[in-house]
């Protein structure tokens, strides 16, 4: 079953996401390394993301869930 993706995670996906990586993730809880995003591109995203959202991620914060969803949750709680 397919969620609408939240604001967050629709902006994520449009501005920083999809340009960088060519497509759009569908599955928002599955683990960025698992499409097969490399350490470089998953900094480029955060990084992007941070100045986006104005916010700072914190290593903690992203130890368990590098997702999608895991990063917009950071930023929602932001």
């Amino acid at each position: 079953m397919n969620v609408e993706p939240s604001l967050t995670e629709r902006r994520l996906i449009d501005e920083v996401i999809a340009p960088l990586l060519g497509f759009a993730p569908t599955e928002l809880d599955r683990d960025l390394t698992e499409l097969g995003v490399d350490s470089l591109k998953i900094l480029h995203i955060l990084d992007e993301a941070e100045t986006l959202f104005a916010v700072e991620f914190a290593p903690a914060d992203l130890r368990t869930n590098l997702s999608v969803a895991g990063i917009c949750a950071v930023i929602d709680r932001s």
